[in-house]
């Protein structure tokens, strides 16, 4: 982390880690623009990446606009060998995790079931622990409460599948 956490603005230090830790999502998403666009991916089709501790809410998103940017950039002009899309890349190598998203972390999973996974990150200061200063629950009632409305093979798949066929344990 370095110098990530130092307060430059005087916010104070709770203010700047949360300010801190809600933007690290967009470092992970930048991350993973870095594998899809630089050909990673491509070159290496068997490999399985897994973007931790950074949500799921910002996949669908970056997933549109990477494809949009894309098409629109001509990155086949630049690389003819690209095959697929960025989302296409998403979908065949690519996990990311949740653990207190709400209605985003519904709009991945629907968009991607086989490609996200729960965690719970404890025992950082914003996993899901209830106490006097968190708004966090216990793992298992935030899930229960979350994914009540799917069916439950896409339950399965976020909650235990997923997870065992990625890491080989199924």
């Amino acid at each position: 982390m370095g110098t990530q956490f130092v307060d430059h603005a005087g916010m104070g230090w709770m203010t700047n880690f949360a300010k801190v830790s809600s933007f690290i999502f967009m470092d992970n998403m930048r991350c993973i623009g870095d594998l899809i666009f630089g050909g990673v991916c491509h070159r290496f089709p068997d490999l399985k990446l897994v973007s931790v501790e950074s949500g799921v809410g910002w996949i669908p998103s970056a997933m549109e606009t990477f494809d949009w940017q894309w098409r629109n950039g001509g990155v086949r002009d630049d690389h003819p060998e690209y095959d697929l899309l960025p989302s296409e890349y998403f979908r065949r190598q690519i996990y990311g995790c949740f653990w207190f998203e709400q209605q985003a972390a519904l709009d991945a999973i629907e968009r991607y079931p086989d490609n996200i996974l729960f965690e719970t990150d404890y025992p950082h200061p914003t996993c899901q622990h209830p106490g006097p200063r968190s708004a966090g629950q216990r793992p298992r009632d935030y899930a229960t409460a979350l994914l009540s409305g799917l069916s439950d093979d896409v339950v399965a798949k976020v909650l235990h599948d997923n997870a065992a066929a990625l890491y080989r344990l199924a």
